[in-house]
């Protein structure tokens, strides 16, 4: 993914045996920069579909009556930006209500935004790894780190960088880490490792944050563990805070269920800064669904009255149903 994003793809070996106009297409659509990438005229005129129509291009998605948690989101990353502590933004709904819809359409606003570091991730029901809920955002981090140049990444390591690496392999992909003496772990209990990898975390976040707010993000919490909790929780404390804006989705009807809640929502109780927002995703109203359906069929579908009482009733207002 790193190659892609800083080398031209390579030409096609010259046995293969493409009609030389589909081999230049092919290439032309993985030039790195998106706005030089062929558009679908020029696609259809060398796949010789005389029936595409290219009057337009698909409309994105569109996502409705969300302005009141779109403003919420904004005003607790300008309060990340501004405050010496960590502000947290819990999105919650229903399964299909819109959150990861929510949390896209925010993100997509931060796009470009060189004061910003977004890092991003989620849970996934049938993944079973430690640390289920920061694994990725783990990932996001190694990334980061890889983009930038080794010496500057070298230098916002903490001393006990070695700790989080055991806990997250993934950080020995960054040359910086990888250069640095793994850590004696048989004199030391697991508590022990885990806080010192916690520690770490949080250390390297603070010095990224010096130069941009951090924008970290988790979709899908209600199939967290509990260790990610205690580790979040531990990020989230402490006199020496990054400048972070943590946002968390979850299932709203999973709450009773969930490990990961059940932890956090524990830790929080004892919590003295500041408490998260959270930022509730609901069904669409009718005139909302109404809006969905013409984006969907046009004004002009007949019946269109008749279909938009039909579906807000079935779906109940639910926006993916």
């Amino acid at each position: 993914l790193l190659d892609k994003q800083t080398r031209d793809v390579p030409p096609l070996d010259a046995t293969i045996d493409a009609p030389q106009d589909l081999a230049d297409l092919a290439i032309a659509l993985l030039r790195r920069d998106p706005d030089q990438r062929p558009q679908y005229a020029e696609i259809a005129s060398v796949c010789g579909e005389s029936n595409i129509d290219v009057s337009s291009e698909p409309s994105s998605e569109v996502l409705l009556g969300r302005e009141t948690q779109l403003a919420a989101l904004e005003s607790v990353l300008r309060n990340a930006q501004s405050s010496t502590e960590v502000a947290v933004a819990m999105v919650a709904g229903r399964s299909g209500e819109g959150k990861s819809a929510l949390i896209d359409g925010f993100l997509e606003g931060l796009r470009g935004r060189d004061d910003l570091i977004v890092l991003r991730g989620r849970c996934y029901d049938q993944e079973s790894v430690p640390y289920k809920a920061l694994d990725s955002v783990i990932d996001a981090l190694a990334s980061h780190l890889r983009r930038i140049d080794s010496l500057r990444a070298a230098a916002l390591l903490p001393d006990d960088t070695g700790f989080l690496a055991a806990l997250f392999p993934v950080l020995n992909r960054v040359e910086a880490v990888s250069l640095r003496r793994a850590p004696n772990l048989k004199m030391l209990d697991e508590t022990q490792i885990r806080k010192r990898a916690y520690a770490a975390l949080r250390g390297l976040l603070y010095r990224l944050s010096e130069h941009a707010t951090i924008v970290l993000v988790i979709d899908d919490l209600h199939w967290g563990d509990a260790a990610s909790a205690e580790a979040l929780d531990f990020i989230t404390r402490g006199t020496e805070q990054p400048r972070l804006l943590f946002i968390g989705g979850y299932r709203s009807d999973e709450v009773d269920t969930s490990q990961f809640l059940n932890a956090w929502n524990a830790l929080q109780k004892n919590d003295e800064h500041s408490p998260a927002k959270l930022v509730e995703v609901g069904p669409l109203t009718r005139l909302q669904c109404q809006r969905l359906i013409q984006d969907c069929f046009g004004e002009q579908h007949e019946n269109l009255s008749a279909l938009v009482d039909k579906l807000y009733e079935e779906s109940a207002g639910n926006p993916f149903l």
